[in-house]
């Protein structure tokens, strides 16, 4: 008998047994056992599409359906039960997507292309989980950390992907505004805008360390030029904050100066 067969075989039993077991509750056998009718039908095709998993031989396509039934199994039964509150159930959807994705990322050779969706997916899902019970500040927080980390990820998948640590860095020092404002307080000009630059310029540090000989050796600049930065909003304060732009200015002046200098003594 083909596969193809086999697994048509396979979905008419499941149906016949589902439909089964949905006349038996209505009809109630169960007595005053109360069982979701959504979430029967929800489980029921988690294990069907978990068993198309083992039944073609691991297929990894198998899992992505396989967890999001069984996220939706979960949401519906918190909702009906009220285990937890109802952001948690939505969490609990958003991370049980994600896996298949963090699966195939540890089984394909650590496939960093499976791995940006599928840490958004888990770091979101954490966030809404975790936004019943922590300040609405770190909600954001916790969301730009991890899809930051999940950038990081993707350059330790690979060490020739060095532009993730880019977006990664900044994500991640980005994330920390939030509570930074909101949670701790803290709400001077110069401390905040010190503390975002010397972040960015950390990012770009961990950039230039990758090959500092050569193919990164450029991040050394944007990384002195940050760190500088920092330091003057430390300890400028309010006025680094209004006047910052003029160092823009001057940069921009000097690489048109020294450009100009250079290309006019190359055509003597």
């Amino acid at each position: 008998m083909s596969l193809r067969y086999r697994e048509n075989i396979l979905w008419g039993v499941f149906f016949l047994v589902i439909g089964f077991f949905l006349l038996l509750d209505r009809l109630g056998v169960f007595g005053t056992v109360e069982f979701p009718l959504s979430s029967i039908i929800f489980l029921a095709f988690t294990l069907a599409f978990l068993g198309l998993y083992f039944f073609k031989e691991r297929s990894w396509p198998m899992l992505v359906p396989t967890f999001v039934f069984l996220g939706l199994t979960l949401l519906t039964l918190n909702g009906s039960r009220g285990w937890f509150p109802g952001e948690v159930g939505a969490g609990a959807l958003l991370i049980c997507i994600s896996i298949p994705f963090l699966i195939a990322f540890f089984q394909k050779t650590w496939n960093w292309g499976v791995l940006i969706p599928g840490g958004i997916l888990f770091f979101v899902g954490v966030a809404v989980a975790l936004s019943a019970y922590l300040h609405s500040s770190f909600v954001p927080a916790i969301i730009l950390w991890g899809i930051g980390i999940s950038f990081f990820f993707v350059f330790l998948a690979k060490n020739s992907n060095w532009w993730a640590i880019i977006p990664g860095g900044i994500l991640s020092t980005v994330g920390f505004l939030p509570p930074l404002t909101a949670f701790w307080g803290v709400t001077s000009a110069g401390w905040v805008g010190g503390l975002v630059c010397a972040g960015f310029a950390a990012t770009f540090g961990l950039v230039y360390l990758v090959d500092p000989k050569w193919q990164t050796r450029w991040a050394l600049y944007p990384f002195g030029f940050l760190l500088f930065l920092a330091l003057c909003f430390v300890f400028f304060g309010e006025l680094a904050a209004k006047w910052w732009p003029l160092l823009l200015i001057a940069l921009g002046v000097y690489l048109l100066v020294i450009n100009l200098l250079r290309w006019s003594r190359s055509r003597i």
